[in-house]
């Protein structure tokens, strides 16, 4: 069986999700192959030449459209491939399988159901009783529930990269490359989609966070490094360590071991000192670490993030006392929130000092808490169709105040350089009055390379790779 991932397009960070499907279909025996369909001169040439008997979409909100559409305009040129959608989108709107062209969706987890799905289709039978998938009979829809997660994730197969690197040699020939070294969050934010994978879990043992083992994780890096080259590495994983005897036997090995510098996600409220010496004694250098909001009331009753602010004034000292350097991560333009309540939030990580202090602009994604808080309160229409698929441009709500608005999406492209320049704090509210937002996004883009490379992810870099960087991240965002 023939199987085509199609992509809209990659940036930095490599599709892991496409690349645990493409592992698990090619250890059972089928083919695999990837484009980006934005990228490459001809891709309609690719699906001509490789004959796809089923094209994969892994889709999000934001891009779903844009999917439906290209789906259909392929099934116009070259009928008789089964179309199946995956990701977060059909998991949470399942009903995408109503538009024209889209014949199955898997919902939740999916490396066992496309495996299943693939062996039915070579077998000549239609996959209409495989758990994690729906699929249309005719008129009729095959709704299926999902299967229990596997627990032990270590049965799971490496991610195949070579479906995305032979297709895309700036990722293959990165020196940053991107690992999970668990799945799963045990967090309730209110912005997050896992409240909503427990409930689709729930009476299949629900959705606990499980572990690679170290010697797993190990293993898998050591065999990039070896194949792909590796200078640094990012683990993606939610949060990176929830329990402390994992990361005690990692800080031991991983430097033994492996041997290179990493980044990681980290919570405020669980950074002790401890923690912060195991994660440097590992080889961490960075984390991302969320603050969200300086406003307790947003951060802990709206956001549902339950930390105080001297939690993350106490875990930024420690981290910084160990020389790890802190990507901060925050939100401006929540539902509600005023631009002077924004610029608090710059003065908080400008308190911190942190290295470098990422904001996105709220996006209500569906099924999420506070999506449906800005539905039921008139901050967004529910409109999903028309979602902005980026939070680097412009905010989806209405704001009380529109100069609020425009100022908030004007102080999104300056909230990092001016965080680490108190000269541009002291004019902020003035610069983000100015009709200058051209500039700004300019400013954003160059500033946003130089100090993730130099602060966060320390990497040798020459300046074509960097400019390549900055187009590859930045090239369909609207200004």
């Amino acid at each position: 069986m023939r199987v085509l991932f199609v992509l809209k397009e990659v940036g930095l960070t490599e599709p892991l999700g496409v690349m645990y499907l493409s592992s698990s279909l090619r250890q059972a025996g089928h083919q695999t192959k990837s484009v980006q369909f934005e990228r490459v001169m001809n891709p309609f040439s690719i699906i001509r030449d490789y004959k796809p008997e089923v094209i994969a979409y892994s889709v999000t909100t934001g891009f779903h459209s844009y999917f439906i559409e290209l789906n259909r305009e392929i099934k116009e040129k070259y009928p008789g491939f089964i179309s199946l959608f995956g990701g977060p989108h059909p998991t949470f709107f399942p009903e995408i399988i109503n538009n024209d062209g889209v014949d199955a969706i898997c919902v939740g987890e999916g490396e066992r159901a496309v495996v299943d799905l693939a062996n039915s289709l070579d077998g000549g039978k239609l996959p209409i009783d495989v758990p994690n998938i729906w699929i249309k009979d005719g008129r009729r829809v095959h709704r299926n529930p999902p299967r229990p997660l596997e627990r032990d994730i270590d049965k799971l197969p490496e991610p195949d990269r070579d479906v995305v690197y032979n297709e895309d040699r700036y990722l293959a020939s990165d020196p940053i490359k991107h690992f999970l070294n668990l799945r799963g969050c045990p967090y309730d934010c209110t912005y997050c989609f896992n409240h909503a994978y427990r409930e689709l879990y729930s009476e299949n043992g629900g959705y606990p966070v499980r572990y690679h083992s170290v010697n797993r994780v190990i293993k898998e890096v050591s065999e990039v490094k070896r194949r792909y080259g590796v200078e640094f590495v990012r683990f993606l994983s939610d949060v990176f360590a929830t329990k402390k005897s994992w990361l005690r036997e990692f800080a031991e090995r991983f430097p033994r071991d492996v041997g290179l510098p990493f980044s990681c996600n980290v919570r405020a409220d669980l950074i002790d000192e401890e923690t912060a010496f195991l994660l440097k004694k590992a080889g961490c250098v960075s984390v991302l670490m969320g603050i969200e909001s300086a406003d307790d009331r947003m951060r802990m009753l709206v956001l549902g993030r339950k930390m105080s602010r001297d939690v993350i004034l106490r875990a930024s000292e420690l981290l910084k006392g160990y020389g790890i350097a802190i990507y901060s991560q925050n939100m401006i333009g929540l539902p509600g929130e005023t631009f002077k309540m924004a610029i608090d939030t710059l003065k908080l990580n400008a308190r911190i000092k942190a290295e470098f202090a990422w904001a996105s602009i709220f996006t209500p994604y569906p099924r999420t808490r506070l999506g449906d808080y800005a539905v039921r309160l008139g901050y967004f229409d529910g409109d999903y169709d028309n979602l902005n698929y980026s939070y680097h441009s412009r905010s989806a709500l209405t704001f009380r105040d529109k100069d609020d608005k425009e100022k908030i999406e004007n102080l999104h492209k300056l909230f990092s350089i001016a965080s680490r320049f108190g000269f541009l704090r002291n004019m902020i509210d003035f610069i983000c009055e100015l009709p200058l937002r051209p500039i700004y996004w300019l400013v954003y883009r160059l500033w946003y390379g130089f100090a993730l490379k130099r602060y966060i992810f320390p990497v040798s870099f020459g300046a074509r790779r960097f400019i390549e960087s900055i187009c590859r991240l930045f090239r369909k965002d609207e200004g």
